[in-house]
């Protein structure tokens, strides 16, 4: 999933232009958002409890990805055990469903992150 900042290819998916969009265009582009919102809040959250994702890691791709597996494993058991006190739902970027706008969660207000996501708060 990208935006208007990447070329198409046929390994991304972007967003149709927003000009005449035709229906199937604009929930394709819907569905895509809240995609892109979900990746977004889940690395989002890896971040701020995983200070390895804070800067470029300095390893072998194959060690890598070792260290992202045993950040999500560690990740997805701390959600499943304890998932009100690691995760509460402010933590997370919502659809106000009243009036159809994002509200930004809280992992978007960490200070040593609001740099690395400036191109993730639109």
């Amino acid at each position: 999933m990208t935006d208007d900042a990447f070329a198409l290819r046929k390994d991304l998916l972007k967003p149709f232009p927003m000009k005449n969009l035709t229906y199937e265009q604009r929930v394709f582009n819907y569905k895509l958002s809240r995609a892109r919102r979900v990746v977004e809040n889940a690395f989002g959250i890896l971040a701020t409890r995983f200070r390895v994702f804070h800067t470029t890691i300095s390893f072998k791709p194959c060690k890598v990805v070792d260290i992202v597996l045993a950040c999500v494993g560690v990740h997805n058991f701390l959600r499943r055990k304890c998932r009100k006190n690691y995760t509460r739902t402010s933590a997370l970027d919502r659809e106000d469903t009243e009036n159809g706008t994002v509200v930004e969660g809280e992992w978007r207000q960490d200070p040593v992150l609001d740099d690395r996501f400036q191109g993730l708060k639109k």
